[in-house]
């Protein structure tokens, strides 16, 4: 048993087995959002298309990392911030996470808007059909 307490002022027992396990899920995720940064850099064969320029995708990536979801950038800075999370459980962190999905949705949701509206717009769709937004399974 040890004694926390440092953002709330007041010490309380908590089982050693919880921090060891809230640490791992924090390497976990922090791992695994490297892996998945890395996986995806690997992918690209062709410029990237970025998010806030206007220029129409020279192509649809849909193998690699894209090939189980569509946002695997995203999907990656979110398993950052998840291992923040578990690293530091606090309200701040929790809110910083929230605000993280917020925005990577909002912003996946307008790229893919504008994709389904391009002239890959037939093919996106059914690319849709097949991958998740930030997960492979969901969403």
């Amino acid at each position: 048993i040890v004694l926390t307490g440092c953002f709330t002022g007041y010490l309380t027992p908590r089982p050693i087995l919880v921090d060891w396990l809230r640490d791992c899920l924090a390497i976990l995720a922090s791992a695994g959002s490297i892996c998945l940064i890395s996986y995806t850099l690997g992918t690209h064969r062709s410029r990237l298309a970025l998010w806030h320029q206007k220029d129409e995708p020279e192509m649809i990536v849909t193998y690699g990392a894209y090939r189980y979801i569509r946002h695997p950038f995203y999907t990656a800075f979110l398993l950052a911030l998840l291992g923040a999370l578990f690293l530091a459980p606090h309200p701040a962190t929790l809110g910083t996470f929230l605000y993280g999905f917020l925005i990577l949705n909002y912003t996946a949701s307008r790229e893919e808007r504008s994709l389904s509206e391009s002239t890959f717009g037939k093919q996106y769709s059914e690319y849709r059909k097949r991958t998740g937004r930030f997960t492979p399974w969901f969403m």
